[in-house]
C-alpha cells in the first residue's frame, strides 16, 4: 500500500488515500471516495496522462488528477486552475482582513488638551469627555484590548527647525486610531489611567512599552508629549480615538480545528492498537474501543456538550487515520471505507447522548418511517441517478422503445433515454401494467445499463468474481463437515451451499417449475424472486418475477439470472426478501463490492448496524490462503 495525493477535476475533493501502487488500485480507491467511475489519471502539474504502473510509482509524491466521464485536464486547465487559486487566496485574505477590522469595534473619543486653551474649548472638551465615559459604560468588559498611540501630522516646512515625531504609549496588542482637531489640550498620564479604569474594571493600568520615552517614575510623574510642529498651523491639536475591540474564539471554530490529544490515551491501549496496525488479522477488543471512544468524547465535551454529528464524524476519521486496525478489508484488498469510521461515529454519538440524557426520561420522537424506508431502498446507489427522471421524450425515441427491438439498444441510445426510462419505472402503476405497456424494460441491456448508472458497478462483475472465488469456496466447504462440494460441483450447488451456511434456503429465492409450464401461468407474490422452468435435458430457463409480473427476458444460467435479479432489485427500489436477506447481502458485498455507508436493503436482524453472520463468512473466506485461481 502506498499514499497518493488525488484531486478531482473541479478541485472540490482533495484527499490523501492509501492504495495499491497500480493504476487499477488507485482507481478503486478514488472510486470509493468520489462514488463515480474513474476513466483516467493525469498529472496535476503538466496534464500528462499516467499510462502504466511504473510511471505511477515514480510520481506517487505528486498530485494526481482523477477524471470521470466528460472531464478533461490539459495545460490550459492547469494554468486557469493555478490563476484561479491565486486570485481566490488573495480575495479570501482581503475579506478576512476587512472582517477583522470591522468586527465588534467601538470608538471612544479622548480629548488631549493643549497647553493654551480658552474656556469655550474647555467646556467643549468636558462635554466630549462625558460622552466618552457614557460610551465606556456600555463597552464589553470581557476580552477588551486598548491601545493608545499619538500620531502627528507633520507638514514640510522651509524653516530650519526639524519636526519632532510624536511619542507612542500603549501595549503591543493594542489597536490605535488618531484624529486631529484644533484646540486640543494635553492630557496627563494619571488622568488617562483614571479614564481607562472607569471604562472597564478588568483593564488595569496601562504601562508604556519598551520603545516609549518616559520621564520620572510611573507613580508620581507625568508622561509628557512634545507637540508636533507644523509650518502652517502653530496651534495644531490632536484628538485621540481609543479603539475598543472584543475578540473571542467561537465554539464552531474550536470544533473545526479540533484535534485529538493522544497523550490522554492510556499507554497500554496505545501500544496495543499501534501493534495491531501491522497485523490487520487481529481484532480490536471491546475494552480498547470503549476507552478510545470515551477519551475522544470527553475532549469534545470540554468545548461544548452539544456536539454535532459532522464534528463526531471528523473525530472518527482521525481515529481511523491514526489506527488502521479499525478498518476492515477482504482478501482482495477491497476496504470498506465507511464501515470503520461510521461504526466509531455511532458509538461516539451514543456515548455523548448518554451523557446528555435528561433527569426525567422523555421519549424522543422516532425517525419518520417513510424517510428511513426510502434510505434503505436506495442504499448503495447515487442520489443523482434518481434525480434524472424526465417525462419529456421525443417521438422518435418513444416509437423505438415501443418497438422493443434489441438491435437499437446501443449505448448512445440508452444514454439519450435514461431519464425517460427512469420516469417509466417511477410510475405509480402495478408492475404488470408497466411491463405490458413498455416490454422493453425487460431487456438485459437496459437493466445492466441502469444498474451501472445507479451504483457505478458493472453487474457482470458478479460472474467474474464468482468464477475467480470458486476454488476458494470449494476449499472452504471441505472444512465444513456438512458439505460435499468438489471440483465437479456446479454453480447451483455452490450457491446452495453458501445460502445454507447462512441458515437460509436457496429454494426460497429460486423456485423450480416442471416441464411444460407456461409463463402466463406463473405468479410469484410479492417477490422478487427467480423462477426456474425445466426445459428438459437438464436445462432450465430462469426468469425474474415480482408482484405476478415477469420482469426479465430470461437467462440460461443461474449466474446470469442472479445478475438480472440484482439489477431489478436496485433499479425498481426493491428490498431484499426477508427469507434470503443474508444471502443476497453476502452476494452484494463479496462479489459486487457494494458496501453502502447508510441504510441496507436487507431485512435481516442487524446487531450494531452490521450483519455479523455475513461479515463472519466474508472474513473466513478472506482468511483462506490464496490458491491458484482458474
Amino acid at each position: 500500500m502506498e499514499l497518493f495525493n488525488i484531486c478531482s477535476a473541479d478541485r472540490k475533493i482533495r484527499e490523501v488515500v492509501a492504495a495499491e501502487p497500480t493504476i487499477l488500485g488507485l482507481k478503486k480507491a478514488a472510486f470509493q471516495l468520489l462514488k463515480k467511475p474513474i476513466l483516467a489519471l493525469v498529472m496535476e502539474a503538466s496534464g500528462f496522462k499516467v499510462s502504466n504502473d511504473q510511471v505511477l510509482k515514480l510520481i506517487k509524491h505528486n498530485i494526481v488528477m482523477v477524471l470521470t466521464l466528460n472531464e478533461i485536464w490539459t495545460e490550459a486547465e492547469v494554468e486557469h486552475s493555478t490563476l484561479g487559486c491565486v486570485q481566490q487566496q488573495q480575495q479570501t485574505k482581503t475579506e478576512a482582513r476587512v472582517t477583522e477590522q470591522s468586527d465588534n469595534e467601538e470608538l471612544v473619543d479622548v480629548i488631549v488638551p493643549d497647553e493654551e486653551f480658552d474656556e469655550t474649548d474647555e467646556n467643549e472638551n468636558l462635554s466630549l469627555q462625558n460622552t466618552s465615559e457614557l460610551q465606556a459604560k456600555h463597552t464589553p468588559a470581557k476580552n477588551i484590548s486598548i491601545e493608545l498611540q499619538h500620531l502627528a501630522e507633520v507638514t514640510p516646512s522651509t524653516s530650519n527647525k526639524e519636526s519632532q515625531p510624536c511619542e507612542q504609549f500603549g501595549d503591543e496588542d493594542l489597536d490605535v486610531t488618531t484624529n486631529v482637531n484644533e484646540s486640543a489640550p494635553l492630557l496627563n498620564a494619571p488622568e488617562l489611567n483614571d479614564q481607562t479604569s472607569e471604562q472597564s474594571p478588568l483593564l488595569g493600568d496601562v504601562s508604556p512599552s519598551s520603545n516609549q520615552s518616559t520621564k520620572g517614575s510611573a507613580s508620581g510623574q507625568q508622561l509628557e508629549q512634545e507637540p508636533c510642529t507644523s509650518g502652517k498651523s502653530p496651534k495644531r491639536s490632536q484628538q485621540q480615538a481609543v479603539k475598543v475591540s472584543t475578540k473571542r474564539v467561537s465554539i464552531t471554530m474550536k470544533f473545526e480545528n479540533f484535534e485529538i490529544n493522544w497523550a490522554k490515551l492510556d499507554d497500554a491501549v496505545y501500544e496495543r492498537l499501534k501493534n495491531k496496525n501491522e497485523s490487520s488479522d487481529q481484532r480490536v477488543s471491546k475494552q480498547d474501543r470503549i476507552k478510545v471512544v470515551n477519551m475522544t468524547i470527553d475532549q469534545l465535551r470540554v468545548i461544548d456538550t452539544q456536539v454535532s454529528a459532522c464534528v463526531i464524524e471528523t473525530a472518527a476519521k482521525q481515529i481511523l487515520q491514526k489506527f488502521k486496525c479499525f478498518q476492515s478489508a477482504d482478501d482482495d484488498g477491497c476496504q470498506d471505507q465507511n464501515r470503520g469510521w461510521s461504526t466509531l461515529k455511532t458509538y461516539m454519538i451514543n456515548r455523548n447522548s448518554f451523557l446528555n440524557r435528561p433527569q426525567d426520561i422523555n421519549k424522543t420522537p422516532p425517525t419518520s418511517k417513510n424517510t428511513k424506508h426510502l434510505r434503505n431502498m436506495r442504499s448503495g446507489t447515487f442520489a443523482s441517478y434518481w434525480n434524472e427522471s424526465n417525462a419529456s421524450c421525443d417521438k422518435t425515441t418513444t416509437s423505438k422503445l415501443k418497438r422493443d427491438d434489441i438491435n437499437i439498444l446501443t449505448e448512445n441510445f440508452l444514454e439519450s433515454c435514461v431519464g425517460f426510462i427512469r420516469h417509466i419505472l417511477d410510475q405509480k402503476k402495478p408492475l404488470v401494467e408497466i411491463v405490458n405497456e413498455w416490454p422493453v424494460v425487460r431487456r438485459r441491456q437496459i437493466i445492466e445499463y441502469h444498474f451501472q448508472q445507479a451504483t457505478g458497478v458493472n453487474i457482470q462483475n458478479l460472474s467474474a468474481h464468482f468464477k475467480a472465488k470458486r476454488p476458494k469456496i470449494i476449499q472452504f466447504s471441505q472444512q465444513n463437515q456438512k458439505s460435499e462440494l468438489d471440483e465437479n460441483s456446479n454453480d447451483y450447488q455452490i450457491l446452495t451451499f453458501l445460502c445454507n451456511y447462512l441458515k437460509e434456503k436457496f429454494d426460497d429465492i429460486c423456485c423450480k417449475k416442471e416441464l411444460g409450464t407456461k409463463l402466463n401461468e406463473i405468479s410469484l407474490s410479492p417477490g422478487p424472486g427467480l423462477i426456474a422452468v425445466d426445459l428438459g435435458s437438464s436445462q432450465c430457463a430462469y426468469y425474474v418475477f415480482a408482484d405476478s409480473a415477469r420482469l426479465s427476458e430470461g437467462a440460461s444460467t443461474i449466474l446470469i439470472a442472479l445478475q438480472d435479479l440484482f439489477g431489478i432489485l436496485y433499479i425498481n427500489n426493491f428490498m431484499y426478501p426477508k427469507g434470503n436477506s443474508k444471502f443476497l447481502e453476502f452476494i452484494q458485498q463479496y462479489f459486487l463490492k457494494i458496501i453502502p455507508a447508510y441504510g441496507s436493503k436487507s431485512k435481516a436482524t442487524r446487531v450494531g448496524k452490521q450483519q455479523r453472520v455475513v461479515n463472519r463468512l466474508i472474513s473466513e473466506l478472506s482468511s483462506i490462503n490464496n490458491i491458484a485461481e482458474q
